[in-house]
């Protein structure tokens, strides 16, 4: 009996462990897509869920790490900040505008490569006056530096011929414990110009791949935080209100052509913990 005893508290004891050192790093996760409508190869690097989390001194690992990657599209999918602390709309302004300068340094930041849709922190922050303000002017600012936000808007880059969406999601759908199912009139107000051309969409919750109205050829997602607590064979065990199940809280999901990468984000919130999923940073190479 004493040895199981001292073989369960070994196992709890590396458990913690490992929750302890995944609240300190994050990896990078590859994904490869290929397509004939692009006109070059390009590599995206998708961030989101960061909430407010520092990786060094002013995020200097995390935004390292990016700027290594040599991307040529930064995509945010939202909650990079905690909707009531206004500290982390500073620190998310000034981590985006070092990103941006760093980015841009050989690049035109006239033509935009830095892209960022809301999540549900960035719309609750609406309901207090003072992080409101702070978030405006911040998106204000960061457009000077070549970062963009799309609230139901697209952005056409003739160059490489892909047009890059963000959903923005009314706040109902993220209600806790009672969530609404997902309509096919979210989509309405960032409908499709050009089939012909490669359409990415951003969209914090992933419910909206599941849509039948749903057409983009890629969908860059978010928000269930890769189920927070991963188990073999089951996958996470929280994830919100996504339809898919507890194996698809992150990942990469195709079907009938259309791709959906959900990202296990880089940060937490309410103290939430990480098993068997640490933060990342998602990379997806699309080649011709």
């Amino acid at each position: 009996m004493i040895y199981i005893l001292i073989t369960i508290a070994i196992i709890l004891l590396l458990c913690l462990l490992e929750v302890y050192r995944e609240k300190k790093v994050f990896k990078v996760t590859y994904y490869h897509l290929s397509t004939d409508k692009v006109k070059k190869n390009m590599r995206i690097v998708l961030l989101a869920d960061l909430h407010g989390k520092s990786y060094g001194k002013d995020n200097e690992k995390l935004l390292d790490s990016v700027i290594n990657l040599k991307p040529d599209y930064i995509l945010s999918a939202g909650d990079m900040i905690i909707h009531r602390e206004l500290k982390s709309i500073v620190d998310m302004e000034r981590f985006y505008k070092k990103l941006a300068d760093t980015f841009y340094k050989d690049k035109d930041k006239n033509n935009p490569r830095i892209f960022y849709s809301y999540g549900n922190h960035e719309l609750r922050a609406h309901r207090y006056d003072n992080c409101k303000q702070q978030l405006l002017n911040s998106y204000k600012e960061l457009e000077k530096h070549g970062v963009i936000l799309l609230k139901d808007q697209s952005y056409v880059i003739l160059d490489d011929n892909i047009d890059i969406y963000g959903l923005d999601i009314p706040r109902e759908y993220y209600a806790h414990f009672k969530p609404i199912d997902f309509d096919e009139s979210i989509l309405k107000n960032v409908p499709i110009k050009d089939e012909s051309r490669y359409n990415i969409l951003i969209s914090h919750h992933p419910s909206s791949y599941l849509l039948s109205n749903h057409h983009f050829d890629l969908t860059l997602s978010g928000h269930l935080h890769g189920g927070m607590i991963r188990l073999p064979f089951i996958g996470g065990l929280v994830t919100a209100n996504f339809k898919l199940g507890g194996r698809h809280a992150k990942g990469i999901y195709t079907k009938d052509n259309k791709t959906l990468v959900i990202t296990g984000g880089l940060g937490d919130h309410l103290k939430s913990i990480r098993f068997n999923n640490t933060a990342e940073i998602v990379v997806i190479d699309i080649n011709q």
